[in-house]
């Protein structure tokens, strides 16, 4: 009698060679672009090379559009090496980093989703662990961040790649969980949102872990480039505008919906600051009850979205997580209603109409993230059993969780 493979090979086989196809059909496609088209790795590279010259990383200007600099000086230092490289060649070390670091993060996705998938639906394929990863990649990596991050050179892949090595060091219980987030937070600051999460949630030793780390890298950031680390931290961070303008049509943020209101500047800067505090306390509330039910990769994923609405700008390049949250919509969806808007984030998360640089799916995806910030399920009957090695001791969490203060 033979006995049914189990996982199945072949959906193995298969998947993986669709993961394996994905990646690199998306590095032959943007293998060989003009300068203006990768232009963010130019500017890093420029950036650097000028302070390394004795300019500030922040006086630098590129010809293109006149970009500059806009990330913490630790940021620099991450990047110094594909700086000095041969630009060819530092630029497609860049670009397949990129791609790796995409790969990894998605694979990570697809292994947390798979307890999820076989919960709801029994024998699938996707329920088995190597097939969802090599699935959720294949798929993935055409969606509209990982693609737009590729092609203008950004540093968010390796970004989503640190924090989902925290999620896996997390989810077994490992004392260096928290070092990727507060590298990640050193680098650019919005996965800094994870930090209180993780205090509110009981990993209190994962919270001080990432605090100390970013505070680290800042310090060394400090030492190499002291002028640079005052500047950015005193002027440079709260000057939004070298960024880029608050009402831009690639902005994906509330700030942008705010700047719609028929208010003055005073008004809708407060009515953002009470929306930013709204989003924060529905996101850590949502999170932490998401990670006492198990489900890790939501609550990471729930503190992201509401870092992206409360951020100033989030650019469609800044969105990785984006991926995860329409997955677990989709995996918990029930309802023709849930249904129709899992379709509605579909669209907006591959963006045929402007790969994330439209103004209209840029202001779709704000009312995309709103409502997966208050809607995405996270403690269903399939939370109280997800069958992942234990997340380590906790600090006693209190029984209701408390409002975070920005």
């Amino acid at each position: 009698m033979n006995v049914p493979d189990h996982p199945p090979r072949r959906a193995r086989a298969v998947a993986s060679a669709a993961a394996a196809v994905s990646v690199v059909a998306l590095a032959a496609r943007l293998w060989s672009l003009p300068v203006a088209r990768r232009i963010d790795f130019h500017i890093y590279a420029g950036a650097i090379t000028s302070a390394d010259g004795g300019s500030s990383l922040y006086d630098f200007s590129f010809r293109i559009l006149g970009l500059g600099f806009t990330y913490p000086p630790f940021a620099s230092i991450v990047l110094w090496p594909f700086a000095h490289l041969p630009t060819a060649v530092g630029e497609h070390v860049w670009l397949m980093l990129g791609l790796a670091c995409s790969a990894w993060f998605l694979a990570v996705v697809g292994r947390e989703l798979a307890p999820l998938v076989r919960d709801r639906w029994a024998g699938s394929a996707l329920g088995d662990p190597v097939v969802a990863a090599a699935a959720v990649v294949a798929a993935g990596t055409w969606t509209m961040p990982v693609v737009l991050n590729a092609r203008i050179g950004q540093v968010n892949a390796v970004l989503a790649a640190l924090i989902a090595a925290d999620v896996v060091l997390l989810r077994r219980g490992r004392a260096a969980g928290g070092v990727g987030t507060g590298i990640a937070t050193a680098v650019k600051l919005v996965p800094g949102v994870l930090v209180p999460w993780m205090w509110f949630s009981g990993r209190r030793r994962a919270a001080v872990v990432a605090a100390a780390t970013a505070a680290g890298a800042t310090l060394l950031a400090w030492a190499v480039r002291p002028s640079d680390t005052v500047r950015y931290f005193t002027t440079e961070l709260w000057a939004t505008d070298r960024v880029g303008s608050l009402d831009n049509g690639f902005n994906n943020s509330l700030r942008r919906a705010v700047e719609w209101l028929p208010f003055g500047s005073g008004v809708r800067t407060l009515t953002w600051a009470a929306l930013c505090a709204a989003v924060l306390v529905v996101g850590y509330r949502r999170a932490v009850r998401a990670d006492r039910h198990g489900r890790l990769l939501t609550a990471v994923t729930l503190v992201m979205v509401a870092g992206y609405l409360v951020s100033p700008i989030s650019w469609g390049h800044h969105l990785f997580f984006l991926v995860p949250a329409v997955a677990l919509w989709c995996v918990g969806a029930r309802r023709v209603w849930q249904w129709a808007l899992a379709a509605v984030m579909v669209v907006a998360l591959y963006d045929p109409f402007g790969v994330g640089e439209g103004p209209v799916t840029s202001a779709v995806r704000i009312g995309v993230l709103a409502l997966l910030l208050v809607g995405l399920p996270c403690e269903d009957a399939a939370c109280d059993h997800v069958p992942h090695a234990p997340s380590g001791p906790r600090s006693p969490s209190p029984s209701a969780s408390p409002s975070p203060s920005r």
